[in-house]
């Protein structure tokens, strides 16, 4: 007849099993998390541009920071120091949250890339920028309100240089032809892109003695596609190497303009201090060449050819005979 367990040691036998259990599952689970790395990603900020490409756009960038302290400092007859503050890459709608309303926004294209990209100023810098075109300081100062017709004309000429420099900067990677669109005051009108479209923004800081401000460039993700791959800090070192390497025919035709000075000399001869000394007008010097014997033409100081002189109309001439080889210089 079968033993029946009492009530005790049917708790007993259950807690045992659940202690062989849980040792058992205990070490795989550990071993589970240890093997393997969950990497968390944003759905809603998607990540369109590698950390490489990204370096290659912040050259770019830093390069025109350089052309636009230059140029800025021009206009505004002071000294204007541009620095990169920012690069990265997140939707339309965030790009176009974080710009002041109203705005002083500025679309242009980016011939043969399809689309539009944006540049904007601050109203601080913007008004600063017209403040020191009417003869002030270029204080910074800002209004809540739009910039008047004459007031935009002096900030469209400020923009103008910017994409100037924006252009030269891109030639380093690829040739772009860019052109300056329109000029919009609020933010919103900008639909360049679709609000959830990823686009590039660049966050440069323009500081002058009087006043300081952000300028905002916007590349949206579709424009610069088919270049992307040209972004690869591979391809960006590649491409400053060929730069580098100048076509021989260039080089040549910029020669043809290059000035070289040209000298004669028609004899040597040595005499001592005192006859130096007591050298008067009239006075006659014997040189120690033939008086039919050529005379050798320098130039750049190095002698290359050897002539024969005579006049030419009115004026002094030689007549090139030869060329001097190098051996014999």
């Amino acid at each position: 007849m079968a033993k029946i367990l009492s009530q005790d040691e049917i708790d007993a036998l259950l807690s045992t099993v659940s202690s062989e259990v849980e040792t058992q599952v205990a070490p795989t689970t550990e071993r589970g998390e240890s093997s393997r790395s969950v990497a968390t990603y944003d759905f809603s900020h998607p990540s369109r541009v590698s950390k490489d490409q990204l370096r290659t756009i912040r050259n770019i960038h830093e390069n025109v920071c350089k052309l636009l302290s230059s140029s800025l400092s021009g206009f505004q007859r002071t000294v204007v120091d541009v620095e990169l503050v920012d690069v990265d890459q997140l939707t339309y709608a965030e790009f176009i949250l974080s710009l002041a309303s109203p705005s002083c926004s500025y679309t242009f294209s980016m011939d043969p890339l399809e689309g539009e990209a944006i540049i904007e100023f601050s109203p601080t810098i913007a008004f600063a920028f017209v403040d020191r075109a009417f003869g002030g300081e270029g204080t910074a100062f800002t209004l809540e309100r739009s910039l008047t017709g004459i007031e935009r004309s002096i900030v469209d000429n400020v923009a103008a240089r910017v994409l100037e420099d924006l252009e030269e900067s891109w030639k380093q990677l690829y040739k772009v032809a860019i052109e300056m669109k329109r000029f919009e005051t609020n933010p919103e009108f900008m639909q360049v892109v679709p609000s959830g479209e990823i686009v590039i923004s660049i966050t440069l800081e323009v500081k002058s003695p009087t006043a300081s401000g952000l300028l905002n460039i916007c590349y949206p993700y579709m424009t610069l596609e088919p270049v992307i791959i040209m972004l690869s800090g591979q391809h960006w070192l590649s491409s400053a190497w060929k730069k580098k390497q100048v076509d021989p025919k260039v080089m040549e035709d910029s020669l043809q303009h290059v000035q070289s000075s040209v000298q004669v000399q028609l004899g040597t001869t040595q005499v001592t201090v005192r006859d130096l000394l007591e050298l008067e007008e009239g006075h006659v010097i014997c040189l120690d060449m033939k008086k039919d014997a050529p005379v050798v033409v320098f130039v750049e100081d190095r002698p290359k050819f050897y002539a024969r002189p005579g006049l030419l109309g009115t004026r002094k001439a030689i007549e090139i005979l030869s060329q001097i080889e190098e051996e014999s210089e």
